[in-house]
Formats: C-alpha cells, sequence, structure tokens
C-alpha cells in the first residue's frame, strides 16, 4: 500500500514515516493530487492526531476509492 501524511509542511519537516508520501489536507494537496491515484492501491492515512486523516479517508472514499484506512496520529506510528 501506499502511505500518506496529510500533514502540515511544517508537521512534515519535523518528522515524517520514511516510505510516507506528502499531500498536505488542509493546503487542498491530497483534494487535488488525489484524482490521479490509482483508486485499486491501498491507501494508509496519517496526521498528527487522526482528524485529518479521517476526513481525508471519508473524502477519497467519496471520490471512489475504496482502500483507504486512517492509521490516525503520527505519535502512534513512530
Amino acid at each position: 500500500g501506499i502511505v500518506i501524511d496529510v500533514r502540515s509542511n511544517y508537521e512534515w519537516n519535523s518528522g515524517h514515516r520514511n516510505e510516507a508520501l506528502h499531500y498536505d489536507w488542509d493546503s487542498g494537496d491530497l483534494q487535488s493530487e488525489s484524482i490521479k491515484f490509482d483508486k485499486t492501491r491501498t491507501y494508509y492515512l496519517y496526521c498528527a492526531s487522526g482528524l485529518r486523516s479521517k476526513k481525508a479517508m471519508e473524502f477519497m472514499k467519496s471520490i471512489g476509492f475504496n482502500n483507504v484506512i486512517n492509521l490516525g496520529g503520527y505519535s502512534n506510528l513512530k
């Protein structure tokens, strides 16, 4: 699967999963870029606490992605 960090640039620069891609939810990066993603892949989303990644997951599911998982907060993934 593909791991995506939806936190801000500041949060990303303070530390992130090495395998993660970065698409800032609040800036609209994920919303504009996800239309190019392969809908047959599985996506694992995380943010700082799990709220933005939940919103991102719900958004992706609303546009036809079936395999999207909210991993929650980054501190839990370290």
